[in-house]
């Protein structure tokens, strides 16, 4: 069974606040865990991390990222549930808050065709395109010098 699911429905048991703070942290480790095993990358070479952007090493971020990707291409129906609960929200912000380690602050558009190149769910795509779509309704900066991510 693709982790991803799997930690959907465990959060789904027990959900909690995961926009931000503590319960966001929670399911992160929770979802790091899982990647690492699958990748059979040994947590220790890795240094203690919550969040994605905070991994080091960039070839493990590209793994890391890669396998998240994948995994969420396998989800066929069930990625509706992760859509519902916000956990797609969740993953697609972890990849894309990842990507400033490879682009640069005025390179928003290369980051977004990568990320788009990674997918082949359309429901995936869909929910990036709209997360895309709001980003640029009301944060966009006319500035390329600002954060763009």
């Amino acid at each position: 069974m693709n982790y991803l699911y799997s930690l959907n429905k465990d959060y789904l048991k027990e959900p909690h606040d995961i926009d931000y703070g503590l319960g966001k942290a929670i399911f992160c480790e929770k979802l790091y865990i899982q990647v690492l095993q699958e990748l059979n990358i040994d947590k220790e070479k890795v240094v203690h991390f919550s969040f994605l952007y905070e991994v080091k090493d960039l070839a493990i971020t590209e793994k890391i990222i890669k396998n998240l990707c994948l995994n969420l291409n396998e989800l066929g129906h069930e990625v509706r549930s992760l859509q519902a609960s916000g956990i797609l929200k969740l993953i697609i912000m972890e990849i894309w808050y990842s990507l400033k380690n490879f682009y640069k602050e005025n390179e928003r558009k290369k980051a977004m065709r990568y990320l788009l190149e990674l997918m082949d769910n359309y429901i995936v795509i869909e929910q990036i395109e709209l997360m895309d779509l709001h980003f640029k309704q009301h944060h966009f900066r006319e500035d390329p010098s600002k954060s763009q991510f």
